[in-house]
């Protein structure tokens, strides 16, 4: 249909003609600047989720453990953790560590500049970060957190997050979909079962 612009309407309303040639405005997607700030957050929130959904269960929490233990010293402690933790960790650490900071400073929305608290930051790492220890059930739990929290600061979004939600549920459910990866079964040795008439010889 044409489009047509209304000079004389508030903030140049622009117009589209329905089928019966009559035209209706078009709402603009642009926004509170409220809105405009979850739905960055909420974006921030989804990819560190991602990360964090990738990489949680082959990181090496003790070394992570570590590198926030040293950056916690007084004065010297970042410089340390950056130099010299930081580089013995994994490319899929070192994704996972950044993940958690973005993830949290979403929930926290703290990209301002903010600082955030040593409470906060522990509330938000027991509650959607998986550590050191944790069974299956928790992790799943905090999993599930993370979702529920990028899920509320996408609709903080409005108009704005519709169309991350409704990415954001897309990419749940095909995750969904995804067959769970095979795994062998193994024999009292911890070895593979072989063909019948073979064995296993030292």
């Amino acid at each position: 249909f044409p489009v047509t612009i209304d000079p004389t309407g508030p903030g140049h309303t622009k117009y589209v003609a329905d089928k019966n040639g009559v035209p209706r405005p078009v709402e603009a997607k642009t926004g509170t600047e409220a809105q405009s700030k979850a739905a960055f957050y909420a974006s921030n929130m989804q990819g560190a989720h991602d990360v964090l959904n990738r990489t949680q269960s082959s990181v090496d929490y003790t070394k992570l453990g570590v590198k926030h233990i040293i950056n916690d010293v007084p004065w010297a402690g970042e410089f340390l953790a950056s130099q010299y933790a930081n580089p013995q960790l994994t490319e899929e650490e070192q994704l996972f560590d950044n993940a958690v900071e973005q993830f949290v400073a979403g929930v926290n929305r703290s990209e301002s500049g903010a600082t955030i608290s040593a409470a906060e930051w522990t509330k938000a790492r027991n509650r959607f970060i998986p550590g050191k220890g944790d069974k299956p059930s928790v992790i799943a739990q905090k999993t599930k957190n993370r979702e529920i929290a990028t899920r509320m600061m996408m609709e903080s979004g409005g108009i704005l997050g519709q169309s991350q939600l409704e990415e954001f549920d897309r990419a749940i459910a095909e995750a969904k979909k995804a067959p769970e990866p095979r795994q062998e079964a193994v024999t009292g040795n911890g070895l593979p079962p072989l063909p019948p008439g073979y064995k296993w010889v030292d």
